[in-house]
């Protein structure tokens, strides 16, 4: 008896299994049917299309704003619509230089470019089933002025810390220090230098060598090369001292000066490889006797010379007790 009601069960569970799965594929088929004539009828709706500008004068330059999209009504059969951008490029729109007009407006000669005469050209161009029915922008402007090339320094925004014990040998090396741009000449007159994309490393070890991009806050001006190269050569340092003699400028005629003390500490960090060849007279550190102008109960000490191979940490002391008297 408890097996017949078992088999029972079973028998039951299976035909609502049979009729779930029968409701299911009509469902799925209802759908695919809507679907298909859903994407089977035209509809008209607003895409937007990159911009593509050729033929335009070579020694002019736009300085107005000028779109790089433009945004425009299409019709087309609604899975030409779905598939549009999704499984394919979008092709730019292409805006012909020829196409240019000028009219007065103000008492300012305006050159534009109307759009509704760009339909037929326009639809043409961008490889696509949609027909372009109108822009949402008629005309598009251009304030012409001369285009100029130069030539600009570049300044590394670099922030650099090293590891311990570790600091840059020799100098950074930057190829190129000055490119060429190009732009409107009201624009490149007030250009007298760019900048790097900021740059920060820490607690370097090793050499370095890296590309990083020129930054142009305007997209009117063009550069010759968007990019420099960085080399950055490191080395392990050790710090060593030297003690170095006191030297007079500007001594007034008959007159000799005595400090207290007469030399000078200079502490630096140099590197192991150029350890042994630092020499004391590769330093001068001088004081100037101008500062008598000023009556002060010291003299500043200047280091005005050291090898280029070192880098100073401090100078003990930075002034000096004196003694003037006449010859």
């Amino acid at each position: 008896m408890r097996a017949e009601k078992t088999i029972e069960r079973y028998r039951k569970g299976f035909q609502l299994s049979k009729n779930v799965s029968a409701f299911l594929v009509c469902l799925s088929l209802a759908i695919l049917f809507w679907a298909l004539k859903l994407f089977s009828n035209s509809y008209t709706t607003i895409v937007e299309f990159p911009v593509k500008y050729v033929n335009f004068p070579a020694n002019k330059v736009a300085v107005n704003y000028v779109p790089n999209t433009l945004m425009v009504m299409v019709e087309s059969y609604g899975y030409d619509l779905l598939t549009f951008g999704l499984w394919s490029d979008v092709d730019s729109i292409i805006i012909d230089g020829k196409d240019l007009r000028q009219k007065m407006e103000g008492g300012t000669l305006i050159s534009y470019i109307s759009t509704k005469t760009m339909l037929s050209k326009a639809t043409s161009s961008i490889n696509s089933d949609l027909l372009i029915k109108e822009w949402l922008m008629d005309t598009i402007p251009f304030d012409f002025e001369e285009k100029i090339t130069k030539m600009v320094l570049v300044n590394l925004d670099l922030n650099i810390t090293f590891d311990q014990q570790y600091a840059q040998k020799g100098k950074l090396i930057m190829r190129p220090e000055a490119v060429q741009i190009s732009g409107p000449k009201s624009l490149l007159d007030t250009i007298s230098r760019l900048s790097t994309s900021p740059i920060t490393l820490n607690q370097i070890n090793t050499d370095v060598s890296l590309r990083t991009q020129i930054i142009t806050n305007d997209n009117r001006v063009q550069l010759q090369q968007k990019s420099v190269f960085v080399t950055i050569e490191v080395e392990k340092f050790t710090e060593s001292h030297k003690i170095i003699p006191i030297t007079f400028v500007n001594v007034p005629d008959g007159y000799v000066v005595k400090t207290f003390p007469n030399e000078v500490e200079v502490v630096y960090l140099v590197g192991l490889t150029d350890y042994e060849t630092i020499k004391a007279s590769q330093f001068k550190a001088v004081i100037d006797l101008n500062e008598l102008n000023e009556t002060p109960t010291k003299l500043n000490v200047q280091l005005i010379r050291s090898p280029n191979n070192v880098n100073i940490i401090r100078q003990n002391p930075t002034s000096v007790e004196y003694i003037i008297r006449r010859l």
